[in-house]
């Protein structure tokens, strides 16, 4: 029976939605502009996420991320600049499963002020 319980927690963890890897970028600044990019994940040390966004279109931004996993969801914060010179902060709460990987995210932009946003990230 032991065996039983540690091969079915065996199986729960393989299973299990993970940010590891590279991702296809959507995000949706509501009522502005939707960029598109990638997301890069390492794999979590010690329950620390990291990783980068780079977003190409309509314009360049790039940030180191930085967060930990709560339950399903990864909260992820990063310091970001992009080609127009801005820079600003970022808070996403990004909810994963694996029918869909997404959730809010708060730019805190110098030049233009707090902007919601969605991101949204499929498997490259």
């Amino acid at each position: 029976m032991t065996q039983l319980i540690r091969l079915s927690a065996l199986l729960l963890l393989c299973s299990a939605a993970t940010l590891t890897g590279r991702w296809k970028a959507s995000v949706v600044v509501t009522g502005k502009s939707t960029y598109t990019g990638v997301f890069v994940f390492a794999d979590p040390k010690d329950g620390v996420l990291t990783g980068e966004m780079q977003l190409s279109k309509p314009l360049g931004v790039t940030a180191p991320l930085k967060g930990e996993m709560r339950g399903d969801t990864a909260v992820v914060t990063g310091a970001y600049s992009n080609a127009n010179g801005c820079i600003g902060t970022l808070e996403a709460r990004i909810v994963v499963s694996e029918a869909k990987v997404a959730g809010p995210m708060l730019l805190h932009d110098k030049c233009v002020g707090d902007l919601p946003s969605v991101v949204t990230l499929t498997r490259e």
